[in-house]
């Protein structure tokens, strides 16, 4: 009986004879003492119901013959004939043979191998008789045994197992010419078994001082330290922190040295970057990605992130990857329910691949992020790594989890090297395992587990990979919303990119990415067809989804891209506020976020990790680290919903009566209530903003409304501008203060920058017709370092009352300052203010970024030329003076004069409450009986005719 069998190793026929004869000698020859027992093995490989598979009475693809020992095993193998030379089993030897004896096996190595591989059987002895003259069991394990690596501890790597890394390295063991960046605190370069596969730069000579390649970094031949200068340290030697040396270990320990473990990376090189100066606090994280893509390091490893988007990071980010760098990422360990589910970067940043952990057998370990930025996850918790010293030890959480994925893209980047980064995120993503099946109570959140033989299918080079470019919410005619609201319904568009096979009859299936799924309600789930070339885009739509509940958190559509087959899929989230506390704005060049609470920017903090709002945004660079508004009365206290004495915590003083969007989609309203109770209101503040796309700035208006005989009103806002990369050297100056000939009011306009920057932030205030008279423009400049001589106070320590105080009548005392972190305070007060009688103050701030060199002052006072009141409900409006504003109430009725064709009355109070009302248009105006209101007045009204509408205050 003849039993020769198709390998999948080779892909040729190897008969298991000749197998156990060359492994019984390759056994001996490598010394490969990890194998328990001494046991020999030989593999056969079935792929029909071959005689062997018949004998065994089951299918089987993958058999071990277990022999008792390695003379059973040489005694089967001397009862082969060794009439027919086997030369396909030649380059299974080789392959599995270390480098040094392919390159200069001595003559006695060489004739053994030949002798081994040359032993080749045309017929066997029946299994009967193999199991009872040989004492041989056959066994067939759900995995194919494997040559290599021969590295002693690498059966201790769990993680290795659990992505098929030993499937893998059998396709695609690696590629020396690829690297893998290790961009962290230290790596310890002299590491037993990390030495020997350390990338080198040969054009640097080692240890000299000197930078010999003259590429601005001294001693970069086996690795950066972008520190040195800093720390005083070698710049030679990347040593430090533990963290980079278990990182290092993870994606690159030298593979099959007979030393430790083997790297998930195989073959690929790494090229340590030292990132971190502990004793100063330095941490240089764009500089290494910088470095990789001037040096051409295929893959940068970032254990590491931040919880805020960096406008140059984010550049930096994006110019790596166009350059052909591959950046994999920590998705960070903030817990995996989504309140805690905010991006971490570099993670989220576009064309990063963002990873999350599990526990060996997939199940999501608890402190691991997810969301957005989570395009897969890995093994790495509790992983078997390298440490400093020559140490080996467990390393968690997502910093051993993004190795594995670096490791993995290393295989991608050896098997398919004209890959770009765009393209080897997608085969990690859709040739990850779907594990939502052993995470039931994460299911909805959990990202798809990395395989590493999977990610090295043909199959991945020949189907779609798509990217989320943009996406929208719209509302059921098709118009793109500000923000969503209880009891709408609306569709989610996507704009996708494909970025490698063409696809046809593509369709995505949506489903709510998270367990609280009460607020959201997918009524149309699965998208329209669509079809998209390769570096093609396609618009998606057919998605509907309900706003059930008021929920002001963070939640995700999980979105899964499928051809008709089902071949292909690929999975992404889309993060969603089912409804915000904030609106985002924008103009052509530019966009804002107002918020409901009174913030600006950002609708919560840094500490609150920014989930709320873009910040103020000039193209991708956000300027404003924090923003919020501060109204009151100068002798007594000004709110304010920015930084109070105990910073980093903001204050939250106001209440909301209006979010944005409740009367149209520009304006909002805010209070202050001193104690609970009806008559508890001091003053209401409604903010109307109208972003002028002319210009790129945004015009807000504030209309303040004192409820008691007050005095001092002041309103305005406090601004944390952070412009560019060293935003400790931001300045600022007032540009213009006085009497403008256009528009024949005060205005006060002043401009911040950093010198290496192409835009200037514009702050300016004005206070224009029906106001109340005797107002003082204010903007104070200030450097945020508490203490700084150049300015009033600092605002790092905190901001007492006393401090906005001050701010709020200096006028333009301090206006200007240089190279610091640049603050300001920019409003409007009216000090005299006294009396009762038009007690709404009326100011406009104007806020925005535009190019340097031009006229600010000008392009200001085209803004606010530019405005149209989009609220229907404010009672200030900017009006010609021969117009009618404020108007009395007069026996429950309004008269209001030279309004024609009015089609429409809306009455609302002073708290925003809509009231019931009679009203009647004649050639002499337009009559509004009042059946119930208030006794608190003003009452705000708004008039809809053809030609649009017009606002009024009325009082009693």
């Amino acid at each position: 009986m003849q039993v020769c069998t198709q390998s999948s190793l080779v892909g040729s026929a190897i008969p298991c004879s000749l197998f156990a004869s060359s492994l019984t000698n390759w056994l001996s020859f490598m010394r490969i003492h990890h194998l328990l027992c001494g046991l020999a093995l030989a593999l056969v490989t079935l792929l029909s119901n071959s005689t062997l598979a018949k004998d065994l009475g089951q299918p089987v693809h993958h058999v071990y013959a277990v022999f008792a020992s390695p003379d059973a095993a040489a005694a089967f193998a001397s009862s082969v004939p060794a009439d027919i030379f086997c030369t396909e089993f030649a380059p299974l030897m080789q392959r599995a043979m270390p480098s040094s004896v392919q390159s200069t096996p001595s003559v006695d190595v060489r004739e053994r191998l030949m002798r081994t591989v040359s032993v080749c059987a045309t017929r066997v002895l029946p299994l009967s008789t193999w199991k009872e003259q040989f004492d041989v069991r056959f066994e067939y394990p759900s995995k194919p045994w494997f040559l290599g690596p021969n590295d002693p501890r690498v059966n201790d790597q769990s993680y290795v197992h659990t992505v098929n890394a030993t499937e893998a390295w059998e396709i695609q063991a690696g590629n020396s010419d690829v690297v893998i960046g290790i961009s962290d605190a230290g790596t310890d370069q002299n590491h037993e078994d990390l030495i020997d596969n350390i990338a080198l730069n040969e054009f640097e000579i080692f240890d000299n001082g000197v930078d010999d390649d003259n590429n601005g970094f001294v001693d970069d031949f086996a690795g950066v330290n972008l520190v040195w200068e800093i720390d005083g340290s070698n710049p030679s030697s990347t040593y430090g922190q533990n963290h980079g040396t278990q990182v290092a270990g993870i994606a690159g320990a030298t593979y099959n040295n007979g030393i430790g473990i083997a790297g998930v990376g195989g073959k690929c090189k790494i090229f340590p970057m030292k990132i971190f100066a502990e004793d100063e606090g330095v941490f240089l994280g764009w500089e290494s990605l910088l470095y990789a893509a001037a040096m051409h390091i295929d893959i940068v490893n970032c254990s590491w992130g931040t919880d805020v988007e960096i406008n140059v990071e984010r550049d930096i980010v994006a110019f790596c990857i166009e350059s052909g760098v591959t950046i994999v990422a920590a998705a960070g360990n903030a817990g995996n329910s989504s309140e805690y589910s905010a991006p971490l970067y570099p993670a989220a940043y576009p064309g990063v691949t963002g990873v999350a952990v599990t526990w060996p057998d997939d199940v999501l370990v608890s402190e691991s992020s997810v969301g957005a930025h989570c395009d897969v996850a890995a093994p790495g918790h509790d992983a078997l790594t390298t440490s400093n010293d020559d140490g080996y030890g467990n390393f968690y959480l997502t910093s051993s989890a993004a190795p594995i994925v670096s490791g993995i893209a290393g295989l991608v980047k050896s098997k398919w090297p004209f890959l770009n980064s765009y393209q080897v995120q997608s085969i990690l993503r859709k040739s990850g395992a779907d594990i939502r099946a052993v995470n039931p109570s994460n299911a909805d959140m959990v990202p798809v587990a990395v395989r590493a033989d999977a990610a090295l299918a043909d199959k991945n080079v020949l189907s779609p990979g798509l990217a989320l470019e943009s996406f929208a919410i719209l509302d059921e005619d098709g118009k793109q919303v500000i923000r969503t609201e209880v009891g709408a319904t609306y569709q989610l568009q996507m704009v996708v990119r494909n970025h490698i096979a063409k696809g046809t009859n593509l369709q995505a299936i949506v489903s709510l990415g998270d367990n609280k799924k009460d607020a959201l309600r997918v009524l149309d789930s699965v998208s329209n067809e669509f079809d998209v070339d390769g570096a093609g885009t396609a618009t998606v739509h057919g998605i509907a989804f309900e706003v059930v509940e008021h929920d002001s958190e963070r939640r995700f559509f999980n979105v899964e891209f499928v051809s008709q087959d089902k071949s292909y899929r690929e999975r992404i989230q889309i993060p969603i506020t089912p409804t915000p506390g904030y609106a985002t704005y924008r103009t052509p060049v530019s966009s804002l976020t107002m918020a409901d609470n009174g913030r600006i920017g950002f609708a919560d903090s840094r500490v609150d990790r920014r989930n709320k709002g873009v910040g103020m945004r000039y193209g991708q660079d956000n300027v404003l680290y924090e923003g919020g508004l501060i109204a009151g009365l100068l002798d007594q206290e000004l709110y304010t919903c920015s930084r109070g004495v105990d910073f980093p915590e903001l204050r939250n003083d106001f209440t909301i009566v209006h979010p944005f969007g409740k009367f149209s989609d520009y304006d909002g309203r805010v209070e202050i209530r001193t104690t609970e109770g009806a008559d508890s209101v001091v003053f209401t503040v409604d903010r109307s903003v109208t972003p002028d796309s002319a210009t790129g700035l945004f015009v807000i208006e504030h209309a303040m409304s004192l409820q008691n005989h007050l005095s001092g009103p002041a309103i305005g806002y406090y601004l944390d501008l952070d412009i560019g990369e060293e935003t400790d050297e931001n300045s600022g100056v007032v540009v213009f203060d006085g009497i403008h000939s256009t528009l024949n009011e005060q205005l006060v306009v002043s401009a911040y920058d950093a010198p290496d920057e192409e835009y200037v932030v514009v702050a300016a205030v004005a206070v224009l017709k029906y106001s109340h008279q005797g107002h003082q423009l204010q903007t104070c400049i200030v450097s945020n370092d508490a203490g700084d001589a150049e300015t009033p106070f600092g605002t790092t320590d905190g901001v007492s009352n006393g401090e906005r105080r001050l701010a709020f009548s200096s006028g333009t005392k301090y206006s200007e300052i240089e190279n610091v972190d640049v603050g300001t305070f920019v409003g409007a007060s009216w000090p005299e203010a006294t009396s009762p009688q038009r007690w709404y103050f009326n100011s406009f701030i104007v806020l925005g970024v535009m190019e340097r060199g031009q006229n600010y002052t000008e392009k200001v006072v085209d803004a606010l030329q530019n405005v149209t009141v989009n609220s229907t409900h404010l009672a200030i409006t900017n009006q010609p003076e021969s117009e009618l504003v404020a108007v009395p109430i007069r026996d429950g009725s309004v008269h209001l004069k030279n309004i024609d064709d009015a089609s429409e009355v809306l009455v609302y109070d002073i708290q925003g409450r809509a009231l019931s009302c009679r009203w009647n248009a004649g050639a002499q105006g337009v009559s509004i009986v009042i059946s119930s209101y208030e006794a608190v007045t003003p009452l705000f009204i708004t008039v809809v005719n053809a030609s649009g509408s017009r606002s009024f205050v009325a009082f009693k």
